[in-house]
């Protein structure tokens, strides 16, 4: 086959491969691609005789030198090449395996087998480059879909781009809580060494960079607590609700908003107080909480 269609079969059977290994191929990746398609008919260039020792199985083996890269390098190496041969394979010529054994192996019977440079050929290189495509816009992942994915067991620090009151708003060191249940997410941005955080729908990100993971531990914990500790030692925990009284309340912020929300509704130095027709005791407060560690 023609090395425009060697390409195109390895770029779809690379395509193919990501979307399994879930593995992405950048632009370098797409360079290798090419490289290794066509890295069979080396044997034009060396005076070897077309279609023996670089169209056999174990010469695929020099995609190995990739993984001195990276090991996605060298998947995309090895498909590569074993798409040349399964596309020779095709053709009346076939292919010798495991040259210099003498066995020709075809994947079509005989009369459906293609010659290259036929009108057959450029049939099924179309075929390949819409089905490419296809699977490209059915199957492409965007990079907020895939932080989002990681936020279901890990916090992030991110940069982010948030639409707000028919603006846009740059938030450049964040750090990102998702709640993959009701779609919103929790940004944590540290003011005077504690973290406030506001609650954003997923559906307003627009763009997000992913600078750092932190482990979140999401096994909700209980505790008692008064105004003081939940200012000095729960600042940073995430809070899910707080209770006094028998009266629970449900919250999600961090310890300092709760802190700052409490003490912005008592009165000064008054620790048990009427909020909403209940009582609220500060000296003796329960909070259900879990943690982003490492912050």
């Amino acid at each position: 086959m023609k090395w425009v269609t060697h390409i195109a079969i390895a770029f779809l059977f690379c395509k193919i491969v990501s979307i399994l290994l879930q593995i992405e191929i950048n632009y370098s990746a797409y360079a290798i691609i090419a490289l290794f398609a066509v890295l069979a008919d080396l044997d034009y260039f060396l005076n070897i005789e077309h279609r023996t020792y670089t169209h056999t199985l174990y010469f695929c083996l020099v995609s190995l030198v990739m993984l001195a890269i990276s090991f996605e390098y060298f998947v995309f190496a090895l498909t590569a090449m074993l798409s040349h041969l399964f596309a020779d394979m095709m053709t009346v010529t076939g292919v010798k395996l495991f040259y210099p054994h003498k066995t020709v192996y075809h994947l079509l019977p005989t009369h459906l087998r293609l010659k290259t440079g036929y009108k057959e050929e450029f049939a099924i290189l179309t075929v390949v480059i819409l089905l490419t495509i296809l699977i490209s816009s059915s199957f492409e992942v965007s990079e907020k879909e895939k932080t989002f994915s990681l936020l279901r067991e890990q916090a992030a620090a991110c940069s982010v781009s948030v639409s707000e009151r028919g603006g846009i708003e740059r938030i450049d060191d964040a750090i990102l809580v998702y709640d993959d249940v009701n779609n919103k997410v929790l940004v944590l941005t540290k003011v005077y060494g504690v973290y406030r955080s506001r609650t954003i729908d997923l559906k307003d990100i627009l763009d997000i960079k992913v600078k750092k993971l932190y482990e979140l531990d999401r096994h909700i914990r209980y505790t008692t607590v008064n105004l003081s500790q939940l200012r000095e030692d729960y600042a940073n925990k995430i809070i899910v609700k707080y209770e006094d009284d028998g009266n629970e309340y449900e919250f999600w912020g961090t310890g300092a908003d709760l802190y700052n929300f409490l003490g912005g509704i008592a009165k000064e130095n008054e620790l048990k107080f009427t909020f909403n027709n209940q009582t609220v005791d500060l000296s003796r407060l329960g909070i259900a909480y879990y943690e982003v560690k490492g912050i």
